[in-house]
């Protein structure tokens, strides 16, 4: 990790596999985002409409607001629960460290990033690394609303009438609906 002052060369263009590792890592986030919004929803036995408004909110305040209803959870529910906290600071802090970083060809000439923010400079490995955590957060938001929809199924959790709209999970015993 080097300091770095403002750049006096032109930003490059990352290969596509670098390019697609980004995307994946910006998919990873929308399927992270989309997994908390589904639960505040049920948690909050919200209506289908508002999930969009949900969905804006950053995930620092989704987070906030389920932490309110933490103690509703199962065991295993505030055990993923609390994964889901622990990965979220570094997971949204690398992820705004490689999309908005500056890429330039470094003095190896291989890429490297130019971070605005805390003003040094990482290795392209940083792209990796944003992967496999991204991936990871979105894999346990995803089991954190697996955990959620057992809870809904064996009743701890009473969510918004079918009616109003939301999404099925199978799990064990069934279809859960929210």
């Amino acid at each position: 990790m080097a300091t770095f002052r403002r750049p006096e060369f032109p930003p490059i263009s990352l290969s596509n596999s670098q390019l697609a590792a980004l995307g994946f890592v910006a998919v990873c986030e929308a399927r992270a985002k989309s997994s908390l919004a589904w639960a505040l929803k049920a948690l909050e036995a919200a209506c289908l409409t508002d999930v969009q408004s949900i969905q804006k909110l950053p995930n620092t305040k989704l987070l906030q607001r389920i932490g309110t209803h933490a103690h509703r959870l199962s065991d295993k529910g505030q055990a993923v629960f609390s994964q889901v906290k622990e990965l979220h600071e570094p997971t949204q802090a690398l992820r705004n460290r490689v999309i908005h970083g500056i890429w330039a060809i470094g003095e190896n000439e291989a890429p490297l990033m130019l971070d605005g923010r805390t003003h040094k400079a990482f290795e392209s490995d940083h792209i990796k690394h944003a992967v496999t955590l991204a991936s990871e957060f979105a894999a346990v938001c995803h089991s954190f609303l697996f955990e959620l929809a057992n809870d809904i199924h064996v009743g701890r959790i009473v969510p918004a009438p079918r009616e109003a709209g939301g999404m099925s999970m199978r799990v064990e015993g069934g279809m859960v609906h929210f």
